[in-house]
C-alpha cells in the first residue's frame, strides 16, 4: 500500500470502525507500508500472533495483546479519537495495558499503540530511558521527519517490524554523550592550562553541563544558559557576573533576565562562585549548550567526562570503566530479578484477592500492592567504589521502571492514585568514593539519571528543590582509613554491587606507597593475606556484611586473576560464610578459562539417573562450584537461562531471595590511564 492510499483510507475509517472491527485490518495495512509480516501468512515469523493471551493482573480471566511479534513489540489498538486530550488518554490507556502485558511476553522493546488516526511507538529497551515516536497520518503521507529525530515516520515503522535495535535510545545517547564530554573537556584544559585549579574547573563545568541538561529537560524555561554564553562570546569580560547572576537563582530560586527559575541548589548550587571565559570557551560551551542534553547516556557520560579532565588520578589506583552490559551482568541478577521474583508473588497474591468474592476485596489488593510499593521505596544499593556512578545510575533506572509497573497496576485494577506517588528517590543509593572529583561528578550523573527519567514520564510533578543532598555518596577511602589505621565502616545496604579497583600486590607499594600498603595489610591480618591483590579487600568486606547480616546480596566484578595465589584465601572464606556463585563452564572450556582439569572431568560425567536439565552440567553446579571462569565460557550458563530456568534455582545461590555472592569475572581489565 502506497502511505498516500494509507492516509487517505484512515482519515475516514478511523471514525467508521470500532477497535474489534479494524485492529487487524489497520495493523496489516501498517506492515505493508514497510514489508513487515502478518500472522497468517507465508514466511510469518514464529510467535507473530493477534489476540496473544496472558494472564492478566487483576481477574481469573486471560488478557489479550492485539499483536505480539516476539522480540520487537506489543501493539495495541484503540477506538479512533475525535479530540487531543481524549486520544491522549486513550493511548495512554493502551500503554499502560500493553506494559501489564510485557513482563509475561518476554518484555520486548517496544510498545505500539494506536487509535488508527495516530500511531505511537515507545521505546522500554533495558536500562535506558524511555522514548516515544509519534506518528500522524500526514507524516506517514508525506514522509516526514519525526520530532526531535532525524528519522522520519516510514523509518520508524521499519525499524520496528524489522530493526528494533535501532530505535534504542542508548545508541544514539552515547554518540551524542561522546560528543558532548569530548567538547567539554577541551574547554576544562584550555582553563586548566591558564592555571585554573583542576578541582575548580570540573565543579564549574559541572554546573554549566547540568545547566545545559536542564534546559533540554524543561527544568530551564526560556534557555537562560544559552542566552549567557551568547552573551560571554560577545563580552567575555562580563562572562563572570552573568554565570554568577544565573547560579545565584538556581541556589535559591528567584529571576533571571525575565525568566522564573527553579529552586536547584541540592550542593551543587550551593553558591553563586563562576569563573571568567574567554571568547573562545564560551563559544565552544555554546556549541555543547546547542546539542540536546536530554538524550544524555548517564551511565556512561560519568566516566567519559571524569576521563576528558582527570585520566590520571584513578588509574592510580587501578580504577576502570565499566561497560554497561557488565554492569547489567551484575545488578539484574542481584538486584533485579530477586526483586522481580516478590513482585509476581504480589502480583499472583493481587490477582487472587481480586477473584474472590469478599467485598473488601479491592481493599486487600490495594494494600497488598501499597505493602510492596513500601517494599521498593525501602530497598537501599552500595557501591563501594562508585567512581562516577554508573552502577548507581542503572540501578536507578531498575528501581523506577520496577515502581512505574506497580503504579501502573494500581491504576489499571482502579485503585486511589493518591495512594501511589512516586517514592523512589536516589536517597536509596549509597556509594563510596575516595577521589574528590569522582565522588561529585557520582553525584551529577545520579542527578542527570534521575530528572531524565522523570522527564520521560510526565505525570510525576518535580520536587522542590530540584537537587537534593542526600549524603548519600560519600567521600571516603572505602577499605582503610589512614587517620585511625582501620577499616572504615560501610553504610547498611540491602544490596551491594560495583567494580573495585584492581592492583595487583606487586604494585601496591608502587601506587599506594608503603604507609598505606602496610597499614591496609595490618587492618586486615587474619582475613586477607598479605600479598592478595587489592581489589580482595572489597571482597571481603562485602562478605563481611553479608555474614553481619547488614546486606543480602552482593555482586562484584574482577578479573580471572583473582581464583589464585593469596586471593584463594579470600574465595574460600566466601565460600565459608555463604555461596559464591561464578559462571558454569562448559567441560571442554579451554584450560585458560580457570576451570582444572579434574573439575571439568567431574563436569562431563554423566548425570544421575532422572535428572533433566537444560545444561549437561547445570545440575552438578551445586556440587562442583567452579573457580573463576570468564564471561567467554558461559555458553552451558547461558543454554540454562535460555530453556527459561531460573539460573539461581538449583545453583549456588539457592533461591532467588538467599544471600550470597555474584562474581562476574572477565579476562581483561580496560583502565582509565
Amino acid at each position: 500500500m502506497h502511505p498516500s492510499e494509507f492516509a487517505a483510507k484512515w482519515r475516514t475509517r478511523a471514525f467508521e470502525v470500532t477497535e474489534e472491527q479494524a485492529y487487524q485490518e489497520h495493523y496489516a495495512d501498517v506492515a505493508s507500508l514497510v514489508g513487515g509480516p502478518v500472522p497468517g501468512q507465508a514466511g510469518a515469523p514464529s510467535g507473530l500472533t493477534y489476540q496473544a493471551g496472558v494472564s492478566k493482573v487483576g481477574s481469573t480471566d486471560f488478557g489479550k495483546a492485539d499483536v505480539y511479534l516476539p522480540g520487537h513489540f506489543i501493539w495495541e489498538a484503540k477506538r479512533a479519537q475525535k479530540t487531543a486530550d481524549a486520544r491522549a488518554r486513550k493511548l495512554g490507556d493502551a500503554l499502560a495495558q500493553a506494559s501489564l502485558y510485557a513482563y509475561e511476553l518476554g518484555n520486548p522493546p517496544l510498545m505500539i499503540v494506536t487509535d488508527f488516526v495516530e500511531i505511537r511507538v515507545h521505546t522500554v529497551f533495558t536500562a535506558t530511558a524511555p522514548r516515544m515516536y509519534r506518528i500522524t497520518l500526514d507524516d506517514i503521507e508525506h514522509n516526514r521527519k519525526l520530532e526531535a529525530t532525524d528519522l522520519t515516520a516510514l523509518q520508524v515503522l521499519n525499524a520496528a517490524f524489522h530493526r528494533p535495535e535501532l530505535l534504542n535510545p542508548a545508541r544514539q545517547r552515547q554518540e551524542m554523550t561522546t560528543q558532548a564530554t569530548a567538547q567539554v573537556g577541551e574547554v576544562a584544559q584550555s582553563m586548566v592550562r591558564r592555571g585554573l585549579g583542576q578541582l575548580e574547573v570540573s565543579h564549574f563545568l559541572m554546573r554549566l553541563v547540568f545547566a545545559m541538561f536542564a534546559e533540554d529537560v524543561g527544568l530551564l524555561d526560556d534557555t537562560p544558559l544559552t542566552r549567557v554564553l551568547k552573551r560571554s562570546a560577545e563580552h567575555p569580560e562580563r562572562s563572570r557576573g552573568y554565570l554568577e547572576e544565573l547560579f545565584g537563582a538556581m541556589q535559591t530560586g528567584g529571576e533571571f533576565w525575565g525568566a522564573d527559575i527553579r529552586h536547584f541548589n541540592g550542593g551543587l548550587f550551593d553558591s553563586d562562585r563562576a569563573l571568567d571565559l574567554t571568547v573562545a570557551e564560551a563559544q565552544a560551551l555554546l556549541g555543547a549548550a546547542r546539542l540536546n542534553w536530554s538524550k544524555v547516556e548517564p551511565a556512561i557520560f560519568g566516566t567519559l567526562f571524569e576521563h576528558s579532565l582527570d585520566s590520571g588520578t584513578r588509574g592510580k589506583r587501578g580504577a576502570h570503566y565499566t561497560p554497561v552490559q557488565d554492569i547489567l551482568d551484575v545488578t539484574v541478577p542481584v538486584i533485579l530479578e530477586p526483586l522481580r521474583a516478590e513482585w509476581d508473588e504480589v502480583k499472583d497474591n493481587v490477582r487472587a484477592l481480586l477473584g474472590g468474592k469478599a467485598k473488601d476485596r479491592l481493599q486487600k489488593a490495594t494494600a497488598a500492592l501499597q505493602a510492596f510499593h513500601e517494599r521498593l521505596a525501602g530497598v537501599t544499593v552500595l557501591d563501594p567504589a562508585c567512581g562516577s556512578g554508573n552502577f548507581l545510575v542503572v540501578t536507578l533506572g531498575h528501581l523506577l521502571d520496577l515502581e512505574s509497573e506497580v503504579i501502573g497496576l494500581a491504576r489499571e485494577i482502579g485503585a486511589p492514585f493518591v495512594l501511589f506517588p512516586s517514592r523512589i528517590t536516589p536517597e536509596q543509593l549509597r556509594g563510596i568514593e575516595v577521589e574528590p572529583f569522582a565522588h561529585e561528578l557520582a553525584s551529577v550523573s545520579v542527578w542527570i539519571a534521575f530528572p531524565q527519567w522523570k522527564a520521560a514520564h510526565p505525570s510525576d510533578e518535580w520536587p522542590t528543590p530540584i537537587l537534593r543532598n542526600y549524603g548519600s555518596i560519600q567521600h571516603m577511602d572505602a577499605v582503610f582509613d589512614a587517620a585511625t589505621g582501620k577499616e572504615p565502616e560501610w553504610p547498611r545496604a540491602e544490596f551491594i554491587v560495583g567494580n573495585p579497583p584492581f592492583l595487583g600486590n606487586t604494585r601496591m607499594r608502587q601506587r599506594l606507597g608503603d604507609a598505606y600498603t602496610e597499614g591496609l595489610r595490618a587492618a586486615y591480618e587474619g582475613r586477607v593475606p598479605g600479598f592478595a591483590d587489592f581489589v580482595m579487600y572489597w571482597f571481603e568486606k562485602a562478605r563481611a556484611e553479608i555474614e553481619a547480616g547488614r546486606t543480602r546480596r552482593a555482586g562484584l566484578i574482577a578479573t580471572n586473576s583473582i581464583r589464585g595465589g593469596a586471593n584463594a584465601v579470600v574465595l574460600q572464606r566466601l565460600q565459608d560464610t555463604g555461596e559464591c556463585h561464578t559462571p558454569c563452564p562448559h567441560a571442554t572450556a579451554p584450560d585458560g578459562c580457570g576451570a582444572g582439569p579434574a573439575a571439568r572431568s567431574e563436569w562431563a560425567a554423566p548425570r544421575p539417573a532422572g535428572v533433566r536439565t537444560a545444561c549437561c552440567h547445570a545440575d552438578w553446579r551445586a556440587r562442583y562450584r567452579p573457580p573463576m571462569v570468564s564471561r567467554g565460557h558461559r555458553r552451558s550458563h547461558d543454554a540454562y537461562c535460555q530453556a527459561g530456568l531460573d539460573p539461581w534455582d538449583s545453583g549456588p545461590f539457592g533461591p532467588p531471595r538467599a544471600a550470597g555472592m555474584l562474581i562476574l569475572s572477565t579476562h581483561a581489565r580496560v583502565q582509565s590511564s
